[in-house]
C-alpha cells in the first residue's frame, strides 16, 4: 500500500519521536520515573543549583507545568531547594536523586545507543546536525520577536 505521509519530513519527524518517546519510557517505567524527571535529574546534575527559571527555559515547559513536577520530586526526596541570595533558590540532586541520576544516565545512554543503532551508519554524522537545526532559533529571529 503507497503511504505517501513517508514522504513528508515533519510527520516522519513525529512518528519517530513518537516511537522513541514510548521505548524510552518503558526503559524508565523500572526507575519509577518519568522522561520530563529524568531530563530535570539530567539539568540539575549537571548545573547544581540552577534555577527554576532557568529549566523552564531549557525545557521549554511552563513555569505552571513545571512547578508541580518539580514539587513532586522534592517529595520524593529526589531534589531539594538551596538558597543563592536572599531571594533566590537554586536547586540541587540530594542523595537519591545522585543514585537516581546514575540509574538515569545508563537508561539513557542505553537508549541512545538502540536509537543510533537504528539510523543507517552513513547518515549518523548529520542527524544531530540536522535535528537541532529544526529547533534552534533561526538566526535573527530573536531580534524580530
Amino acid at each position: 500500500m503507497h503511504d505517501p505521509l513517508r514522504t513528508l519530513p515533519g510527520y516522519g519527524l513525529r512518528r519517530a519521536s513518537v516511537a522513541m518517546m514510548n521505548r524510552f519510557s518503558e526503559m524508565l517505567r523500572p526507575l519509577g520515573i518519568k522522561y520530563t524527571e529524568s531530563s530535570i535529574l539530567i539539568l540539575i546534575g549537571s548545573n547544581p543549583g540552577i534555577r527554576q527559571s532557568d529549566l523552564t527555559h531549557m525545557l521549554d515547559i511552563q513555569r505552571a507545568n513545571l512547578t508541580p513536577i518539580i514539587a513532586q520530586m522534592e517529595g520524593r526526596n529526589l531534589i531539594m531547594r538551596t538558597r543563592i541570595d536572599g531571594r533566590s533558590w537554586g536547586l540541587d540532586l540530594t542523595e537519591t536523586g545522585k543514585e537516581m541520576l546514575d540509574a538515569v544516565w545508563k537508561a539513557t545512554l542505553a537508549h541512545e545507543a538502540d536509537l543510533i543503532g537504528r539510523v543507517p551508519e552513513a547518515c549518523r554524522p548529520a542527524l544531530l546536525i540536522g535535528l537541532n537545526a529544526l529547533w534552534d532559533e533561526p538566526e535573527g529571529s530573536a531580534e524580530k520577536a
